[in-house]
């Protein structure tokens, strides 16, 4: 029972891992948590590629200015039986990826274009990067 309980557990994980996400990012917004004066919004151009539930080296490669992540693996925050409203990863270096979903919808089901958020958090701020990402499913 154990062990059926641990596979469970990780079935999230293989719905993903055969799928490609391709994020890009156009606006920044830093809500700065001592001094709000430094809070705002900016315009960027950022983007994070995710293969298998890894950043991709293309990704890695990247100019740390237009690169939007420094993570290099990701883990699927839900059950891939839930009804969901977004799918959410975190990434090892502690941001988490939320991609819109239409309500109602699994993860296995989830394919295509959707609203995306990229954030971070740090005792003295929050950032979140904001823009789309499309999900493409290898078969």
């Amino acid at each position: 029972m154990r062990n059926l309980f641990l596979l469970a557990l990780f079935i999230p994980q293989f719905v993903l891992a055969s799928a490609t996400m391709n994020c890009h990012f156009d606006k920044f917004h830093q809500a700065h948590h001592k001094n709000p004066a430094l809070s705002g919004y900016a315009k960027i151009e950022q983007s994070l590629e995710i293969v298998d539930l890894k950043t991709s080296k293309n990704t890695l490669t990247l100019d740390g200015s237009v690169r939007a992540t420094n993570s290099l693996h990701w883990v699927l925050l839900e059950n891939e039986n839930w009804e969901l409203e977004s799918i959410n990863l975190a990434g090892d270096f502690g941001e988490l990826l939320v991609i819109e979903g239409t309500q109602g919808q699994k993860i296995t089901e989830i394919e295509g274009w959707y609203e995306a958020l990229l954030v971070e958090v740090s005792p003295l701020s929050t950032n979140t990067r904001l823009g789309k990402c499309v999900i493409r499913k290898r078969t």
